[in-house]
Formats: C-alpha cells, sequence, structure tokens
C-alpha cells in the first residue's frame, strides 16, 4: 500500500511540474509579445510627433515670420 501512496505522490509532483513549466513559458511569452507591442506603440509614436504640425506641448503653431 506505501508504494502505491509513493507513486501516486511522484505522478502528482511530476504533473504539477509540468504544469507549472508550462505556465511559466506561457507567461515569458506574454512578456515578449507585450515588449514588442510597446516597441510598435512607441514607434508610431514617434512617427505621429515626425507630423505634427507644432512641437508637442504648444497648444498653438509657432509664429512664423513672412
Amino acid at each position: 500500500m506505501a508504494g502505491l501512496f509513493r507513486q501516486s505522490y511522484a505522478e502528482c509532483v511530476r504533473t504539477a511540474g509540468r504544469s507549472l513549466e508550462r505556465q511559466i513559458d506561457l507567461d515569458l511569452k506574454r512578456k515578449e509579445l507585450e515588449n514588442k507591442l510597446l516597441a510598435r506603440q512607441i514607434e508610431l509614436l514617434e512617427k505621429s510627433q515626425e507630423y505634427r504640425c507644432y512641437p508637442l506641448g504648444s497648444e498653438k503653431p509657432p509664429e512664423t515670420t513672412p
């Protein structure tokens, strides 16, 4: 009977280990995708600032002299 409990416990530990490993892998992939998303958002923000008519933070365009 003790052998059965040991075998059952060992299987439980293996299953939990695989589950934890899968969870860690998925978490790493999620973080990688979040980093790619942030990089893309930064890239798009920089592009949008290139096309502004006036500097960021100004409420109106800078004065131009004719």
